[in-house]
C-alpha cells in the first residue's frame, strides 16, 4: 500500500458521513469525533475521550493547527485538518486501529457519567461492567480522567457531555467532598440542559439528601444486580415499564 492510499484510508475515521460540509465543529458528536480524540491523545494532547465535539476538544485541535502553522486555525476540523492529523499520526506512531463508524450521527448510545466514593468501588465496578454490556456508554475517573488535568474542570467536562448523572449515594459517599460537587454541578446542568440529567442509585437505607427528598431514586438494597440495572436502563433511556396484566371477574364485589 502506498504511503497516499494509507492516509486515504486512514483519514476518513475523522469524518463524519452525515455532515454536510465535511467539517466538525461544536456541538457534533459521533465516532468521529471519537477517532479525532483518540489521535491527539497519541500525538501528546491533553484531552479527554468521548464522542462530543466539545469546547476543549475544539482547544486541543486549535493547538495542534496552531503547533503544525496549519493554514486554517480555527478549532474544527476539515478536509486540511484531517489529512494534516492523519500524515503526523503516521509519522509518530504508525498505523492504529480507529473504531470504524457504524452508527448513524444523533443514534449514538446513550453516554453516562457514573459519580461514586472510591470507598464503593467495588459496587460500582459491577453497575459499571452491566451498563456497558447493555449498550450504554460509561465514563468514569478511573478510566477517562487524564493525569495533570485539574478534577473540577474533568468532572465539568464529563458532565457537561453526559446524557445522564449515576450519583451512587450511600453513607460511605454522603460526606465525601467530590460526590457532593458532582451532584451539584449535576443540578447546575439540569437547570441549563432543562431535563433531568440525575439518577440517584442508593446502595444503604440512607435517605436521599434533605434538598432533594422526592426525586425518584433506585434502590439497590437487597436486589440482584440485574434489577438494579434494568431500573437505571428505564431511566437512563427514558422507558416505562410495560402495563402488567391483572386478573379480574366483573361479576364479583370490587
Amino acid at each position: 500500500m502506498s504511503a497516499l492510499q494509507k492516509i486515504r484510508r486512514i483519514e476518513k475515521y475523522f469524518r463524519d458521513p452525515a455532515v454536510g460540509d465535511g467539517i466538525l465543529r461544536p456541538p457534533a458528536s459521533g465516532e468521529a469525533c471519537h477517532n479525532i480524540r483518540s489521535a491527539l491523545r497519541l500525538l501528546n494532547y491533553k484531552v479527554a475521550s468521548g464522542d462530543l465535539y466539545d469546547h476543549n476538544l475544539e482547544a486541543a485541535v486549535l493547538a495542534f493547527q496552531t503547533d503544525n502553522k496549519h493554514t486554517s486555525q480555527d478549532g474544527f476540523v476539515g478536509p486540511r485538518t484531517r489529512r494534516l492529523l492523519t500524515i503526523k499520526l503516521l509519522e509518530k506512531r504508525g498505523e492504529q486501529p480507529f473504531r470504524r463508524m457504524t452508527l448513524p450521527k444523533g443514534n449514538q448510545p446513550p453516554l453516562v457519567f457514573l459519580s461514586y466514593a472510591w470507598e464503593d468501588a467495588e459496587r460500582v465496578n459491577k453497575i459499571d461492567q452491566w451498563l456497558r454490556d447493555h449498550e450504554i456508554r460509561v465514563e468514569r475517573d478511573t478510566r477517562d480522567f487524564l493525569p495533570g488535568k485539574k478534577l473540577p474542570q474533568e468532572i465539568t467536562d464529563a458532565i457537561t457531555r453526559a446524557d445522564k448523572v449515576i450519583a451512587v449515594y450511600s453513607f460511605k459517599s454522603r460526606e465525601r467532598d467530590w460526590p457532593r460537587f458532582e451532584i451539584n454541578i449535576a443540578e447546575q446542568h439540569e437547570k441549563i440542559k432543562k431535563h433531568d440529567l440525575l439518577i440517584y442509585l442508593i446502595l444503604d437505607d440512607i435517605p436521599l439528601p434533605k434538598h432533594d427528598p422526592h426525586r425518584i431514586a433506585v434502590m439497590a438494597k437487597d436486589r440482584t444486580l440485574g434489577d438494579v440495572g434494568r431500573d437505571l436502563l428505564k431511566g437512563i433511556v427514558g422507558l416505562k415499564s410495560k402495563p402488567v396484566r391483572y386478573k379480574y371477574n366483573e361479576n364479583e364485589s370490587l
